[in-house]
């Protein structure tokens, strides 16, 4: 079962929907995670596991140049993948002031 996130800026109010994971019937073959597009600079999702993603692309939120600080262990986990719960950078004003609240879950 999958994560429905809330990417919340404590700073400048940026906030949106985000899923983490994947649902049952995919989990062999996807785990959503959220990234920034290096081009555009906004927040978007993609498969972590799709080998055809240009990583230089695309800055994922399970990398440690994604959040700050050390880990405190509040974390969402899928897997072997890790998002910090806190201190995430946030695609609108740039710091490390967004945190991902869970909402629910999907499948």
């Amino acid at each position: 079962m999958g994560t429905l996130l809330r990417a919340v800026c404590n700073k400048c109010g940026y906030s949106n929907t985000v899923n983490f994971g994947a649902g049952m019937l995919n989990f062999t073959e996807v785990c959503n995670v959220p990234v920034i597009n290096k081009k555009s600079g906004k927040l978007e999702i993609k498969n972590i596991l799709d080998k055809d993603i240009s990583k230089e692309n695309y800055s994922f939120y399970n990398e440690p140049e994604m959040y700050q600080g050390e880990d405190s262990g509040k974390r969402h986990q899928w897997g072997d993948i890790f998002l910090s719960e806190e201190r995430n950078l946030c695609p609108s004003c740039l710091r490390f002031t967004m945190n991902f609240e869970p909402e629910g879950f999907y499948d």
